[in-house]
């Protein structure tokens, strides 16, 4: 309760105590006694409430301009001060509850010419004094300085060009075949610790949170955030996407064999199987069996199975979605007689 409440709060007990005499005809004596009470205890509450005295006190730290290659690594301990004023001013519940002084970081930095890798920086009491005189109450003086000094760990980041690079498939309604990405900006500035940043190549955007409208697409994409890197440049990038419609083409292919010993032959049932993928239109009659190498291993041959698994072993890089039909087939071996 603050003195102001109290004064109020009297007031109204006295006029109470009036209305309740009037009411019931009490002596005038008893009455007159009883309301120097009042009065005698309202002014003994408030030469109390207006006495010096001396409270401890803590102002939160926060720390401004801080520069962009720098990281603030610990916590910055509260000040704490003695502080002197009125009772009622002290004791008042918006006294407690002090707003954070502001240290700017160029007061811890202002006798180093060149901030090291990491390290330690502190303010001395003299200058956390005048820091906070001016930011208390007027009505509370400072008595005495606890917090001999601020001290704060720090450690300075480093400056890379990173690429844009794409991650991940688009998604799509229609059957889009992607020819070629354009980011703009091709790169993005970043900060990062230095051990973090000799191990960056790039930074990315994941392309399966988008799709493909039409053969020339372009957006307004996000950069994807890391934890530990700070970018300097904009997070967000045009993205310029050309594409091209695809469809399902299939070719026969023979299948052969591989590490199958001397003397000996591997025979699959049926010799040929179908690769189904996915090209341009505008190269579906491009590719040819002759451009698809389809092998059985005689390594994956087991005792307890009469099927071994068909591996595609290389195919054109033009197409995507390669499949083989079918996926197993049946063998046989034959020794060679010399």
């Amino acid at each position: 309760m603050s003195f102001q409440d109290l004064k109020q709060y009297i007031l109204l007990l006295s006029k109470r105590f009036c209305a309740f005499w009037k009411e019931n005809n009490m002596g005038n004596n008893i009455c007159m006694f009883l309301l120097f009470l009042l009065l005698s205890l309202m002014i003994w509450i408030s030469r109390d409430y207006n006495a010096p005295i001396q409270r401890e006190i803590e102002i939160p730290v926060e720390i401004t301009h801080v520069p962009d290659d720098v990281r603030i690594t610990s916590g910055i301990q509260p000040i704490r001060l003695c502080v002197s004023g009125k009772r009622f001013a002290l004791t008042d519940e918006k006294s407690r509850r002090i707003r954070p002084v502001n240290v700017s970081f160029l007061l811890f930095a202002h006798d180093t010419t060149e901030l090291k890798p990491q390290g330690t920086l502190s303010l001395a009491q003299r200058s956390l004094q005048e820091t906070t005189m001016g930011h208390l109450p007027k009505s509370m003086t400072i008595v005495d300085v606890y917090t001999d000094s601020l001290r704060l760990n720090y450690e300075t980041l480093e400056y890379k060009n990173l690429p844009v690079v794409s991650k991940g498939s688009f998604h799509s309604p229609e059957q889009y075949f992607v020819d070629t990405i354009i980011f703009v900006p091709d790169s993005i500035r970043i900060l990062a610790e230095r051990e973090f940043a000799d191990s960056l190549d790039a930074v990315y955007v994941d392309v399966s949170k988008y799709q493909i409208v039409n053969e020339e697409t372009q957006m307004h994409v996000e950069v994807e955030n890391n934890d530990n890197v700070k970018i300097v440049s904009s997070s967000h990038v045009e993205m310029k996407v050309k594409a091209s419609h695809y469809t399902e083409n299939e070719v026969k292919v023979n299948i052969a064999g591989v590490n199958t010993p001397d003397k000996k032959t591997l025979k699959t049932f049926p010799h040929i199987c179908t690769v189904i993928y996915m090209v341009r239109m505008s190269d579906y009659n491009m590719y040819n069996a002759d451009d698809f190498s389809v092998v059985v291993d005689y390594n994956d041959i087991d005792a307890n199975s009469d099927k071994l698994k068909l591996k595609i072993k290389s195919y054109p890089a033009g197409i995507q979605g390669v499949r083989l039909q079918p996926e197993s087939v049946g063998y046989l071996i034959e020794e060679i007689n010399l």
